[in-house]
């Protein structure tokens, strides 16, 4: 694990080492560890650029479309920005559209290009025993699967009977039993002809062949909105009546497929040596996640699907995330008359000597001061803390205070209310960082603006025009990444200039 601790507070965690790259602990626990180490450390925000991966699979868009959040999203990581132009609000509308993709329609869809991902929704609709009705109910059961098979590839994990109610514990009838009686209430819900019908009138009708209710009653609440065969058991309560009704939905015209089925009775079941080991089902995920959410060049001309391709890119251009640890700046009580909370606002020279016009901002530090503290001494503590802090703000003069204008000799706690916060404005004194911020996520001294939108350096490959100097993304210039700068760029803009100049006599 590597991660960085500024005095002010403020972390990033770098990257850590699991199982896979040789450590002896998990990613899990690494990350349980560096958790209680922020706590215990105090941090107020950490910070880190998620490029993850496990099977060659980037977790950040597997686990987003799973359970709507990346890997670190369990230790309440969020969005922090995104590159070429992503808000989080296009980031969220991305994870929301891949996770609502109807299993149904892309089953229908990829009939007719990649039939084996037919087989392969078929054979987890049927070990899931109950409807995986969108791509991030498939991914998040998969995932999920995963700790349930045992980990030696050896042993192989297999479903239980569909509708998974043989494995209730609680049951007292004999596996016989229950099977006869889920056949014979399947059988009464295909006699009703894909209508609905209520839980009384199937009762009614299974009890010409089964006598005793008490199995009946466990087979119908064990059967709402479940997989049994080829069939869906859908159970909803009527919204007028208040009874609880079923309707029987065939799957197979979904996931038609039939390679996977045995065929009993005219009912589909697994056969019987249709097994999931840990190995194949790591083989399924990256299959679906190679050719569905990657590799979906069949998918983006059809209605419904472009979207795909789109959400898969904002998501995987979202690398950076940050956690509010909710440490020491937001423990401390803004009722404690001594305590204050400034920060500062700075202009920079440039190289040749003028003052910039890029101002940048630090995040508040806390500040205890006597009661009788003056105007004259905060700006002494002030200048002497964040020169301390920050090695770009080492000479950095403070000259005023933002939106009022006090004396040296004011006493503070008479114009500012104990717990509030003051901006101190000033320059650096001279110029100590060439590129880059003093800090994390201070604009740069250039200009960007790329046509994605983007106004800032977000990390991304870039190239600058040679006339105007404003720096683009390569990708969004139709630069791929794999290909050298070139040694002379202009950019449209330009170019169009350059095209309306007049022509020489």
């Amino acid at each position: 694990m590597h991660g960085v601790f500024h005095t002010n507070g403020f972390g990033h965690l770098l990257c850590i080492n699991g199982l896979e790259t040789g450590s002896d602990l998990a990613g899990y626990q690494i990350m349980e560890f560096w958790d209680r180490l922020c706590t215990g450390l105090g941090a107020r925000k950490v910070s880190f650029k998620d490029t993850s991966q496990k099977k060659g699979m980037d977790l950040r868009l597997l686990h987003a479309v799973a359970y709507g959040k990346p890997w670190f999203g369990r230790w309440d990581y969020v969005f922090g920005r995104g590159s070429f132009g992503i808000n989080v609000e296009m980031y969220e509308s991305a994870v929301k559209a891949l996770q609502n993709v109807p299993l149904g329609l892309l089953a229908h869809h990829l009939d007719a290009c990649k039939k084996d991902i037919l087989i392969l929704l078929s054979r987890y609709q049927i070990v899931s025993g109950h409807s995986l009705v969108t791509l991030g109910d498939l991914f998040h059961f998969m995932l999920e699967l995963k700790f349930q098979v045992p980990k030696d590839s050896s042993t192989s994990y297999s479903s239980q009977y569909p509708g998974l109610v043989l494995s209730d514990t609680s049951c007292r009838w004999s596996p016989k039993r229950v099977e006869m009686a889920i056949r014979v209430v399947i059988q009464a819900l295909k006699r009703a002809e894909l209508r609905w019908v209520s839980r009384q009138e199937v009762r009614d009708a299974a009890r010409a062949y089964i006598g005793d209710t008490g199995l009946l009653d466990f087979v119908l609440k064990s059967l709402g909105n479940h997989v049994v065969g080829k069939y869906f058991v859908r159970r909803c309560l009527n919204p007028v009546t208040k009874v609880l009704e079923y309707c029987l939905e065939d799957i197979s015209r979904e996931f038609p497929k039939q390679e996977e089925f045995l065929m009993v009775n005219n009912e589909a079941k697994l056969k019987p040596q249709q097994k999931v080991t840990r190995v194949q089902l790591m083989k399924d995920i990256f299959y679906l996640y190679k050719n569905v959410l990657i590799e979906h060049k069949e998918m983006t001309n059809t209605a419904g699907f472009g979207t795909i391709s789109v959400a898969t890119r904002i998501i995987l251009d979202t690398k950076y995330f940050f956690k509010e640890c909710g440490g020491e700046l937001g423990s401390k009580s803004v009722l404690n008359k001594s305590k204050l909370y400034c920060a500062v606002i700075w202009s920079s020279h440039d190289i040749g000597g003028a003052l910039s016009s890029i101002k940048a901002m630090t995040p508040y530090e806390c500040f205890v001061l006597g009661n009788n503290a003056t105007f004259y001494e905060l700006k002494f503590e002030v200048q002497k803390t964040f020169r301390e802090i920050y090695l770009g703000l080492r000479n950095f003069i403070a000259e005023s205070i933002t939106n009022f204008n006090p004396r040296g000799t004011d006493l503070v706690f008479e114009i500012v209310r104990p717990g509030g916060k003051i901006t101190f404005e000033g320059i650096e004194g001279q110029r100590e960082i060439v590129n880059g911020g003093i800090y994390e996520g201070v604009m740069s001294n250039f200009v960007v603006d790329c046509g994605c939108g983007t106004k800032y350096d977000d990390g991304e490959r870039m190239i600058c025009c040679d006339i105007c100097e404003v720096w683009q993304h390569t990708r969004c210039v139709q630069i791929p990444n794999g290909d050298e700068i070139p040694n002379i760029f202009l950019c449209k803009t330009c170019e169009q200039d350059i095209l309306h100049f007049p022509s020489l006599p």
